[in-house]
């Protein structure tokens, strides 16, 4: 069967004031196929594709030779924000950010949670992100929102407790009046 080895997979960044499509062409992409009898035909599957930024490919590569034998290997490519702007701070659904820039490769980001949604422990998370030359602080990932809680949480506790004896117990020690 055909030697096959794809690329390994790689990111394609989007250029400052790309839309949020970028249309990969995926057949100019370094592969190495080798074999003793010739190669009859090499596919791409998808050999195309439209990504918003964010989202990924998985191409498959099949080669197969005259005599009928076949080879996969298999690459992904992902499409990201432009390294140096304010949409490169990574961000879950629920997360709003607001940023302005700050000149080339510096931006300032503040970020909260969308309605209906809070921080796990909003004491404790940063909500202030900077970038200088590219590089996020104090990180690249936001923290992310979970949503409310629509009713709270019921906590429910059942004591029984037994103390084994050999006496009779009065009934006045039985009796117990009170709340925990």
């Amino acid at each position: 069967p055909p030697l096959l080895r794809c690329p390994d997979s790689y990111t394609v960044h989007a250029e400052k004031g790309d839309s949020v499509q970028a249309c990969l062409e995926l057949v100019h992409y370094p592969l190495h196929v080798q074999d003793v009898s010739n190669i009859s035909s090499l596919v791409f599957s998808p050999t195309h594709a439209n990504l918003k930024i964010g989202e990924h490919a998985t191409i498959t590569v099949a080669a197969t030779d005259v005599a009928g034998n076949r080879a996969e290997c298999r690459f992904q490519v992902a499409h990201k924000a432009p390294q140096r702007s304010p949409s490169s701070l990574a961000t879950g659904n629920t997360t709003v950010r607001t940023c302005t820039e700050k000149g080339e490769g510096n931006a300032e980001c503040a970020i909260s949670c969308a309605e209906g949604h809070r921080f796990v422990d909003e004491s404790e998370v940063q909500t202030q992100f900077t970038c200088e030359d590219g590089e996020w602080s104090p990180a690249v990932v936001a923290p992310s929102c979970v949503p409310l809680a629509e009713e709270p949480a019921r906590y429910e506790l059942s004591v029984r407790v037994e103390y084994p004896t050999q006496d009779s117990i009065g009934q006045n020690c039985l009796q117990f009046s009170g709340v925990f």
